[in-house]
């Protein structure tokens, strides 16, 4: 998958995942970061296929979109480390399928900053946070992120927040299910 990524160019492309498997699976385990760029249009379809991605970010910038969608109903992309981020008027789209992680601390798992933009108009995204906090969703950006359907589930042992808010941006919820738990306070 990261070689897709990175070898995909410009224009409207589909990357649909073939078989579950770790992004960073038989390469040196060292920070890649995916990024999509200028000029790029990305539709990813898991396929029903499980992906796992441990090292590096996914950054959306420049005017790049990246739209994850799953055709099977059971795909998931699975964080261990990292996040998706969107800055620089990237777009990112959750259409179906599953964004998933479990942390120990301290961690967001779409990160809407600077001047990103963040769509959910289905899917889910699932986040347990074992230790400290987590947010499914860390609005920190001066543009918008809209909640028009999907499922969000945040479990966590203390701080466990479904959308983050931060002093810029707007949050627009029209449809979907937020259910955030946390066991201690």
């Amino acid at each position: 998958l990261f070689d897709a990524f990175m070898n995909v160019g410009t224009g409207v492309k589909t990357i649909k995942v073939l078989e579950s498997h770790d992004v960073n699976d038989g390469i040196e385990k060292v920070y890649n970061e995916i990024k999509v760029g200028t000029n790029q249009n990305i539709t990813l379809d898991l396929n029903g296929k499980t992906i796992i991605h441990d090292i590096g970010n996914i950054t959306i910038m420049q005017s790049g979109y990246l739209e994850i969608i799953d055709n099977v109903g059971s795909g998931k992309y699975r964080l261990e480390n990292e996040k998706f981020k969107t800055e620089s008027n990237g777009k990112l789209v959750l259409t179906s399928g599953t964004i998933e992680a479990e942390r120990d601390n301290a961690s967001n798992i779409i990160y809407n900053m600077g001047s990103g933009y963040f769509t959910m108009n289905g899917g889910q995204i699932r986040v347990i946070s074992k230790v400290g906090y987590c947010n499914a969703i860390r609005q920190y950006a001066t543009t918008p992120i809209y909640i028009n359907g999907g499922e969000i589930i945040v479990e966590g042992e203390t701080r466990a927040t479904g959308i983050n808010y931060g002093d810029n941006g707007a949050v627009y919820i029209t449809g979907g299910k937020i259910t955030a738990t946390a066991k201690k306070l």
